[in-house]
C-alpha cells in the first residue's frame, strides 16, 4: 500500500517555534540561577582552602599571617613603608596551597586563571598575569587572636568613598570605616554581593547590610574588638 507523506503546515510549524520559544524563555533564567549557584560554591570552596592555607602557615610562624610577619622570618612585614600586592602575599604561602586556580572566583569574569605558582607559561608570577590573576581581596590586620577579623574577601568592595591609608606600611591599602552606611559591594564579580572570609575559618555570602553590618562587628578590623572599627584592606584590582 502506498503511504502518502504528509508535511507541517506553516501553522503547525510556527505553533512549534513558538512553543520552543517559550521553553527557552523559561529555562534560560533557571540556567543563569544554576550558574551563579555553582560559581558562588566554587568561590566558598577557594576562601575555604585559602583560610586552611594560611592558618597552616601561621602556625609555623607564632599565629601570624605572612604581612604580618617580619621578611627575616619567611614574611612580607618590615618596618619601611613598601608597596606590596594580594598576588604576592597569596605566593608567601603557596606551599600550603594547592594551586594559583584558588585565587580566582569562578564568577569574577575579567579574572586571568594562573595555572602554576612561578617559572612556567601560566604562571602567577608571570607578566599579564599577577594582579589580573586574583578575585580576593585581603585584611591587613588579620590575627588569630581575633577570629572575626577579616582575612580575604571578593574584590568587588565599594572603595569610592575610601582612602588610601598606607596602613601596616604598605601603599596602595585602602581604610574602610565601619559605620559608614554607604560601604557595599559593586557588580563587578557577584552582582552587588560577595563572600566574607574571617580568620576562625568562616566564609559568608553577604549582600550590601551584610557587608556593613561586618565591618560594624566587634573585632572586625583594627579595633580590637570595639564596635565601628577601622578595617585596612590591600586588593590588587
Amino acid at each position: 500500500m502506498l503511504r502518502t507523506a504528509q508535511a507541517f503546515t506553516c501553522i503547525e510549524l510556527m505553533a512549534v517555534l513558538v512553543v520552543l520559544a517559550l521553553l527557552g524563555v523559561f529555562a534560560l533564567p533557571l540556567f543563569a540561577a544554576a550558574r551563579a549557584d555553582s560559581d558562588r560554591a566554587g568561590c566558598f570552596s577557594n576562601l575555604r582552602q585559602i583560610n586552611r592555607g594560611a592558618m597552616s602557615w601561621a602556625a609555623d610562624q607564632g599565629d601570624r599571617i605572612p604581612w604580618l610577619t617580619p621578611v627575616a622570618e619567611g614574611g612580607t612585614f618590615t618596618n619601611a613603608l613598601r608597596t606590596s600586592a594580594v598576588w604576592l602575599e597569596f605566593l608567601t604561602f603557596s606551599n600550603e596551597l594547592s594551586s594559583p586556580r584558588l585565587l580566582a572566583c569562578p564568577a569574577d569574569g575579567s579574572v586571568k586563571v594562573a595555572s602554576i605558582w612561578i617559572s612556567g607559561p601560566g604562571a602567577l608570577t608571570t607578566t599579564g598575569y599577577r594582579h589580573q590573576s586574583v578575585s580576593y581581596l585581603i585584611g591587613l590586620h588579620t590575627s588569630l587572636t581575633t577570629p572575626a577579623s577579616l582575612l580575604c574577601a571578593d574584590r568587588n568592595v565599594d572603595v569610592s568613598r575610601s582612602s588610601d591609608c598606607g596602613t601596616a606600611f604598605i601603599t596602595g591599602s585602602f581604610s574602610l570605616d565601619g559605620p559608614d552606611p554607604a560601604l557595599g559591594w559593586t557588580n563587578a564579580v557577584h552582582g552587588a554581593s560577595g563572600h566574607i572570609a574571617t580568620m576562625n575559618g568562616a566564609v559568608s555570602y553577604t549582600g550590601r547590610t551584610g557587608w556593613h553590618d561586618y565591618l560594624h562587628s566587634p573585632g572586625s578590623g583594627s579595633g580590637a574588638g570595639d564596635p565601628g572599627p577601622q578595617t585596612h584592606i590591600l586588593r590588587d584590582r
